[in-house]
């Protein structure tokens, strides 16, 4: 692919990739609102919210086998006050969960990103509106609240803000999961007994407005590693309960039960079956939530609420500004306190997000020209002046209950303004990305036309200089329209790419280097790739449908291929129907099983054995190849044992050791370097490389995932070996080495494309998405289960983790990258014409995902629509980079000895 085309398809892509949060996910922080102070007497001077981080709904309100409640003292004290569901939104996180309960807004999507280390504060909260804080939890969640960024862009911490955190090498999977809990509990009873002898502390402690944060990890992390339904999570719930009780009764003796505390207790978000989150399933948004003590009604009914209405219910209770981004709604049922209080809460609520609406408003309008910027119809600023008005007057009972269905529609005409003013740009921008996929398919296609035709010689300057013209004067136009009426920089972006791609696209047709009888000869294989490419779309909602697209790919051989042996297409069938098992599997997750692992792992050295001797006809004798052989032979089996003694220590809560670690890393490390020592023959440097990777794989195996590592490896080698021969290219497959020129970056002169690269193109991009959907479920990344990294490390490393489960989902995608190569480099596929066959694909696929993106209905849909985007995108830069890589693993080679000719020698 020529150098400028690359480079704009990287660009182009990586804005795709951008543009479903500018467009659908758009931050909802803005500055510069005023905050609203609460007016009355508050009913509490102190409040105390514990989050119980990872703790489910169900496991809280339902009974154990026994009949009895796993948090009997918590139930008690429900029965004192009010308790409901709090539900919270994807992604089911820690960050975003306690952003939305303290700060009152649920973060964009794209938050997850943001890491969970020393976040700035830069948005405002419950503890920012405080007098005092004091905050005792895990180094991930404290820090978010206590960190102030300047202008100079500096972290200082927030004054009245104390935060106690232990150390993230607390954080121990292996090690009792409730010690972190206890640790809190313990550094409390610490601080209160410290505070009854320190006069000083004391006084802050007896003011108002007063916060205690107690953030509980243990329960999160025993999900995590022993599963929500195992007798260790009910028994630290328990543990929990125990020393719940021991802090109540420490809180009230430092204050004198007082009766002006009010406390909370809650969780960040929930967990699946099998020990995960992040995703929207029901046990992953349902989180329990329980409130008594000053100023909490006593409810029989549970009450229901959002989770950033915990916000302005805490904001109430202490009888503070509520945070100025918050969205949450006062829930007037929790708060036991007088009518005229209430309305006031309530009147405080409307007015700050009303406040809200009206600096989104303003940023709107200045970004617009008058005469076209559409304010929000529904309610004018006038009239809901008005409307507060006659609130704040009305006096009797029968106003009052009638004001507070008035301050309910009230409300939710604030929050739909919100959301007007959040999508005002929405369908502009979309109509922009459309413009620009569309445009970006139209100049590939004509790439390949033009390539295939030969006629890629530059126009002259005669032809080129109007379209140069015409675009620049497109281009000064709208930079003059977009600085003229204010437009944010993002719009500069969507508007600027789609002239410069059409530019391109109307030079290339009227310019005379394409011919429109250039295209006939595409014209089946372009509807051919339509229909498929809509059924790979298909396979995106319905998983089992992959199942029916593998069978149907190993039934081709017998369409189209006839002139093969029956006895290859059948086995090319078997090893397509046995791939085709997987999708129809539990995701991976669920259990884990090492034992499994370890068959696994005994399998593929007797696959690995098999195919070697296989192809032992076809290779000269090589005492170096041999060696590296027998040795990743050796590794398989030892993965398989250290998967086994991991999975035994760690039910046994040990470490698994520094030697398992260590050879973990090594294995893992060395893995991608090893088959430069082999064979320099084609074909067998692709068993090589599988060799090598499915041992790596295997320490990150938790179940029957590494059965499909090994039925993937067999059928793409059947997958080549069908390719070759249909090809009438078995000769070559045999005597391909990895220095031929034809297996290098260029295999063939540019030819006309055919069916048959269109059909590499599209079980290339199939195999890559069995790779997903395989043993788990590209909607989210809910099939990752932390277990999968115990063999490298067992304290929590969100990064390392992260490293670990992007490499466990690349090593499919290189098996299948190996494969492509050894079938473009065998049978002299056109790179340039392949990438962008692949690209056409996957674009078109993006262009069905970017407007099937949902911002309304079950927060599962939401989180599904997203990751389909986000996959097919991901999927189409990295099948770019995966070339690069498979090309670089498929051509190196390092002679340490000529052992071969040492013999040789002894021998004369």
């Amino acid at each position: 692919m020529m150098l400028w085309l690359t480079a704009l398809a990287v660009v182009v892509h990586l804005v795709f990739l951008k543009a479903i949060f500018d467009v659908y996910f758009v931050s909802p922080l803005v500055h510069g609102m005023t905050p609203q102070p609460m007016q009355g007497e508050p009913p509490a001077k102190r409040l105390v919210l514990v989050s119980c981080d990872g703790l489910r709904a169900d496991k809280f309100f339902e009974k154990n086998a026994e009949g009895n409640y796993r948090m009997p003292y918590l139930k008690k004290m429900a029965e004192l006050g009010t308790q409901g569901v709090s539900s919270t939104r994807v992604p089911t996180e820690s960050r975003p969960g306690h952003v939305a309960m303290i700060g009152g807004f649920y973060e964009d999507v794209s938050a997850v990103t943001k890491g969970w280390k020393d976040n700035p504060v830069d948005f405002d909260s419950v503890f920012n509106q405080s007098r005092y804080t004091w905050a005792w939890g895990s180094p991930d969640i404290v820090p978010i609240f206590s960190r102030v960024k300047t202008s100079s862009g500096e972290l200082h911490r927030i004054p009245h803000i104390f935060p106690h955190t232990y150390t993230s090498e607390f954080e121990d999977f292996v090690a009792s999961p409730i010690e972190t809990d206890f640790w809190v509990f313990d550094r409390f009873t610490e601080f209160s007994d410290a505070a009854k002898k320190d006069p000083a502390l004391q006084e802050k402690l007896n003011s108002d407005r007063v916060v205690l944060f107690f953030h509980l990890l243990g329960m999160d992390t025993t999900g995590h590693t022993h599963k929500p339904q195992s007798k260790l999570y009910d028994e630290n719930m328990r543990l929990i309960d125990e020393r719940m009780r021991t802090l109540v009764e420490q809180i009230e003796a430092l204050f004198a039960h007082d009766n002006r505390t009010a406390f909370l207790f809650t969780s960040d978000h929930g967990m699946t079956d099998w020990g995960s989150h992040g995703s929207g399933q029901v046990e992953e948004i349902a989180t329990p939530f329980v409130a008594w003590g000053a100023g909490i009604a006593r409810n029989r009914q549970m009450v229901d609420i959002e989770q950033a209405d915990l916000t302005p219910l805490m904001s109430a209770l202490l009888g503070q500004a509520i945070p100025v981004h918050s969205v949450g709604v006062l829930p007037l049922a929790y708060l036991a306190t007088s009518a005229a209080y209430k309305k006031s809460s309530a009147l405080t609520n409307i007015k700050q997000i009303f406040e809200k609406v009206h600096v989104k408003k303003n940023q709107k309008r200045s970004e617009s020209f008058a005469w076209s910027f559409k304010p929000f119809g529904k309610m004018d600023e006038d009239e809901l002046k008005a409307r507060l008005m006659a609130l704040e007057d009305a006096t009797s009972a029968s106003a009052d209950q009638s004001a507070e269905e008035i301050l309910a529609s009230l409300i939710h005409t604030g929050l739909e303004a919100l959301t007007y003013y959040q999508e005002y740009d929405r369908n502009y921008l979309r109509c922009l990305v459309a413009l620009c996929f569309l445009g970006w398919m139209v100049l590939s296609l004509l790439q390949i036309f033009e390539g295939s035709s030969g006629r890629g010689a530059s126009a002259h300057w005669s032809v080129k200089r109007p379209f140069l013209l015409g675009g620049i004067a497109a281009s000064f136009g709208v930079m003059t329209i977009l600085v003229a009426q204010n437009s944010p920089g993002i719009h500069y972006l969507y508007t600027l790419l789609p002239v410069l791609l059409w530019t391109i696209v109307l030079y290339k047709i009227f310019a005379g280097r394409f011919r429109l009888r250039d295209a006939g000869p595409m014209l089946l294989p372009a509807a051919t790739l339509a229909l498929g490419t809509e059924i790979l779309v298909l396979t995106f909602f319905y998983r089992p449908a992959v199942s029916v697209g593998m069978l149907m790919s190993g039934l081709w051989t017998y369409f189209t291929a006839r002139h093969l042996s029956t006895r290859l297409r059948l086995a090319w069938l078997g090893t397509s129907v046995l791939v085709a098992l997987f999708p129809l599997l539990p995701v991976v997750g669920s259990s884990r099983n090492p034992h499994l692992v370890m068959i696994a792992g005994i399998l593929s050295v007797v696959a690995m054995g098999y195919l070697h001797n296989m192809d032992r006809q076809f290779l000269q004798w090589d005492l170096q190849a041999y060696g590296v052989t027998t040795l990743q032979i050796l590794v398989v089996i030892l993965c398989s044992f250290l998967v086994v003694i991991t999975s035994n220590r760690v039910d046994a809560h040990v470490s698994p050791g520094t030697y398992v670690h260590v050879t973990s890393w090594v294995i893992w490390g060395t893995g991608f370097f090893i088959p430069f020592f082999g064979s320099t023959l084609l074909l067998w440097r692709y068993i090589s490389i599988a060799s090598s990777l499915i041992a790596s794989y295997l320490l990150m195996s938790v179940s029957h995932e590494a059965f499909f590592l090994l039925a993937l490896i067999v059928h793409c080698y059947m997958w080549i070996v069908v390719e070759t021969q249909h090809a009438a290219r078995r000769p070559v497959l045999r005597n391909m080495t990895i220095f031929d020129v034809a297996s290098q970056s260029t295999f063939a002169e540019p030819r006309q494309p055919n069916l048959d690269d269109a059909r590499r193109a599209f079980l290339y991009l199939f195999f890559i998405l069995m790779s997903f959907y395989g043993t788990g479920n590209i909607a989210s990344i809910n099939s990752f289960d932390p277990a999968a990294t115990f063999c490298f490390v067992t304290v929590f490393r969100p990064f390392v983790m992260g490293l670990i489960l992007m490499c466990k989902v690349a090593i499919p995608f290189l098996i299948v990258g190996c494969a492509f190569h050894v079938i473009q480099a065998v049978c002299q596929v056109p790179v340039q014409t392949m990438s962008l066959i692949v690209m056409l694909i996957t674009d078109f696929m993006a262009l069905h995902f970017f407007f099937l993106v949902k911002t309304e209905g079950s927060w599962l849909d939401i989180g599904t629509t997203i990751s389909h985007y986000l996959m097919v995108m991901i999927l189409t830069l990295f099948t770019c980079s995966l070339n690069l890589i498979s090309s670089l693993l498929m051509s190196k080679h390092v002679r340490l000895l000529d052992l071969n000719t040492l013999i040789l020698k002894s021998k004369k």
